[in-house]
């Protein structure tokens, strides 16, 4: 089972070469062959292939890849699933190889996230790091396996609405977290990858990088207006990513007066590898980690 992808893996080709900088998109792509291919040479070929997987499916991200292993449920063993960044890449610098490129022109489903012109590396950090988004992504990803697979359609369907109740279940609670907080501003030494996510519940916050920015050096006049805001706001922590190397943050406490503060991790799940994954790691036990640093950050 192929399908065309010429003009997605040209788009992906082309994205990864550019590198461009993050949007403000929320779509999500898809892209699908038919499984309705009655050849008689492709027919023996699937006879004689009688024992592989049903679907093959390729991912550029893990959130993605973890949001189809939960809508397959059970089935996840028929299929064939891609994780393309599983060795801790940064996205924005990541380059296909020759075998990954072979495997997407292959694959029944390719999925990736991106802007109005497909470009998947657009924004695709705050796409993913949104609950709500996350439940509309789900949908259309449960939409496309069945489509591929009539027959499993109700599984993915019931997969999906139950993985929907887990999301909506922490979105309620990111919600009580803001609510009840006693402030309601982040402030991160890094870039911030988190905008949809301070949208979904009312967050303010600064930050030393805007987005996804590929820079690694805080100018000094960013850096004492952000110990400035952290002493105004009497802000108990400053956030970095997973990755971060906390020397932006540390030396945004270190200019202010009590320098007291903690340096609070938030994952934006960009070094998840194949090992995290077959160690158990998931997105929603990644996004109750960023849950319990966001109540100490406020608090």
């Amino acid at each position: 089972m192929r399908k065309n992808l010429i003009a997605s893996i040209l788009v992906l080709c082309l994205c990864i070469s550019t590198l461009i900088g993050c949007s403000n998109s929320k779509n999500i792509g898809i892209s699908q062959g038919s499984k309705q291919d009655t050849s008689q040479e492709t027919n023996q070929e699937n006879k004689q292939d009688s024992n592989a997987k049903e679907l093959s499916i390729v991912c550029t991200i893990f959130p993605q890849y973890d949001w189809v292993r939960e809508i397959l449920g059970d089935r996840a063993d028929q299929a064939e699933l891609t994780l393309l960044l599983d060795n801790g890449v940064d996205l924005h610098s990541y380059q296909p190889t020759a075998e990954d490129i072979t495997k997407i022109i292959s694959c029944d489903l390719f999925i990736y996230v991106g802007g109005e012109s497909d470009q998947w590396v657009n924004d695709v950090l705050a796409v993913w790091l949104s609950l709500k988004n996350a439940e509309v992504i789900c949908k259309s990803i449960s939409a496309a396996l069945s489509d591929i697979d009539i027959e499993n359609g109700n599984v993915y369907e019931e997969n999906r609405s139950a993985y929907e109740t887990k999301l909506a279940d922490l979105d309620k609670d990111y919600q009580k977290t803001v609510d009840s907080a006693t402030r309601t501003t982040l402030l991160i030494g890094d870039r911030f990858p988190f905008r949809y996510l301070v949208d979904d519940y009312g967050l303010d916050y600064y930050a030393a990088f805007v987005g996804c920015s590929a820079e690694t050096e805080a100018s000094f006049e960013t850096i004492v207006f952000l110990a400035e805001k952290t002493e105004e706001l009497k802000l108990p922590a400053v956030c970095v990513l997973e990755s971060s190397n906390q020397e932006i943050a540390k030396t945004i406490i270190s200019n202010t007066k009590t320098k007291d503060q903690k340096v609070l991790v938030l994952d934006s799940m960009q070094s998840i590898t194949a090992v995290d994954v077959t160690k158990g790691e998931k997105y929603l036990s990644i996004m109750n980690h960023n849950l319990q640093v966001l109540k100490e950050a406020l608090n």
